[in-house]
């Protein structure tokens, strides 16, 4: 199952497992970045299957929502509140017409 995470540009990626913990370039911005590493597959020993009790953990999360949210928690990527502007995403006043970035 691939790995998908979100650049600070905004681009999602999709990556193949093989990949995590490597560093490559995204294709929108080309700014370094380190594929993260699943939770799941961080713990799990190399080559095993998982546990029933890995399982249950999964579906705790609920929904694909609730992996997405893990894997971008572990990119370090955090939900922005506010106004921001829509073509460099730097903050902006509430009211703003224009961005001086």
């Amino acid at each position: 199952m691939p790995i998908k995470f979100k650049c600070s540009c905004g681009h999602v990626l999709s990556v193949p497992d093989n990949l995590a913990g490597k560093t490559g370039k995204c294709p929108k911005c080309q700014k370094s970045l380190k594929v993260p590493v699943p939770k799941a597959a961080a713990t799990a020993a190399p080559g095993s299957q998982p546990s029933s009790g890995t399982r249950s953990a999964a579906k705790s999360t609920g929904t694909p929502d609730g992996l997405m949210d893990s894997l971008l928690d572990e990119a370090g990527l955090v939900k922005r509140t506010g106004p921001m502007c829509p073509k460099c995403s730097a903050d902006i006043r509430p009211g703003a017409v224009v961005c001086t970035k």
